[in-house]
């Protein structure tokens, strides 16, 4: 296998459909046309992108051989077995959730560096990773709503300045070919 693939795949080792049950290091293979999110074993490259097709249950590395079709994201096998699985935890969703917000963090903060909210928050995450109780899962939840509020207004304002900028633009567009409608008779 020249890459590697990877794959969630649900609690009990089934298929988001319910409908393939996969056991460690047999090979499976599907009959008919390939086709991405039809027919065929699907993985992707890369784990975070196999995690938005199906809520991990298990986070898999795989193997595959045979036809392959691929898309953006993922590509779908003739034939696949899994090599290696690993149990996806709640605390592994936090963890993941604490990672990929302090890559963003200072994005957030160079606009609204006085807004603490989302910061707060990652550290109530981060407090209840490491002792997780209901005082801190209590904390984390009245950060985590905080921090969306300051998302929602950070997103509106966006969306509002966004919206104001097309229209001053629209609007100098109009008055444009209003003044060349002035000029031109």
């Amino acid at each position: 296998m020249d890459k590697q693939y990877y794959k969630t795949i649900l609690d009990g080792k089934t298929s988001s459909y319910g409908d393939h049950k996969w056991r460690m290091n047999k090979w499976y293979k599907r009959g008919g046309d390939l086709k991405l999110c039809g027919n065929g074993f699907h993985a992707s490259e890369l784990i975070q992108d196999a995690m938005v097709y199906v809520r991990p249950g298990y986070v898999c590395k795989v193997e595959v051989r045979g036809d392959v079709v691929h898309g953006d994201d993922k590509s779908c096998f003739r034939e696949m077995r899994i090599v290696k699985a690993y149990k996806w935890t709640k605390k592994d969703s936090v963890a993941l959730a604490i990672e990929c917000a302090e890559q963003v963090l200072s994005i957030y903060e160079a606009k609204y560096p006085k807004d603490m909210r989302v910061r707060d928050a990652i550290k109530a995450a981060k407090k209840w990773l490491k002792t997780p109780n209901k005082t801190n899962a209590d904390a984390a939840h009245a950060a985590a709503n905080a921090a969306d509020a300051a998302a929602n207004a950070a997103a509106y304002a966006a969306a509002y300045a966004a919206a104001s900028a097309a229209a001053n633009a629209a609007h100098a567009a109009d008055y444009a070919a209003a003044k060349a409608d002035d000029t031109s008779d």
